[in-house]
This record gives C-alpha cells, sequence and structure tokens, in this order.
C-alpha cells in the first residue's frame, strides 16, 4: 500500500475511489442489517470475523484510521474545554 500524503482526504491519500467508499458503505450497511436482524445476538468476535471477511486492506485501514481520528479529536476537545474551564476559573479566582 502507497500513501499519498498530498490528497485532501483519508481515502484519495490510500488510493480508494469515490465507487470504493460507496461500495464500503454497501457493505457496511449490510454488515450492520445482518446484524440487526438476525436472530442470534452476534458477539463482537462474530463481527469482527464478518468485516474481516468481506472488508478489503485498504477498507479496514480507512475505517480504523476514521475511528482514531474521531477519537483523537474528541479527546483534544475535552481537554481543551478542561482548559478553558481551568482558565475561566482562574479568572474568578483573581477576581475574588
Amino acid at each position: 500500500m502507497k500513501f499519498d500524503h498530498n490528497k485532501d482526504t483519508i481515502a484519495e491519500a490510500i488510493g480508494l475511489s469515490s465507487n470504493d467508499l460507496i461500495e464500503l458503505g454497501h457493505k457496511m450497511s449490510q454488515i450492520g442489517q445482518s446484524v440487526l436482524t438476525s436472530e442470534d445476538w452476534y458477539k463482537p468476535s462474530h463481527l469482527a470475523q464478518r468485516i474481516a471477511e468481506e472488508l478489503s486492506y485498504s477498507e479496514l485501514v480507512l475505517t480504523t484510521t476514521q475511528y482514531l481520528v474521531d477519537k483523537i479529536q474528541s479527546f483534544n476537545e475535552e481537554k481543551k474545554k478542561e482548559i478553558l474551564d481551568m482558565l475561566e476559573s482562574l479568572k474568578d479566582i483573581e477576581k475574588d
């Protein structure tokens, strides 16, 4: 797998086209629907197996990267809010 870090999106950087993304969306929909409509409860390991069997390596890299980016952004937003709250508290202390 080659990475083009000059591209605007993760998908483009790893060589996935818009059609590939549409296909990935369909695959994820089908997996989700089969889990939701199954009479047997799916264990996470069943879901992992299904994903491993149906998604390509590039699709796995894309979805994992998107998940981590979301987690990092969420973490950064939480930390930023904590810092801003702390600064606000310090301002209140200085006023007293």
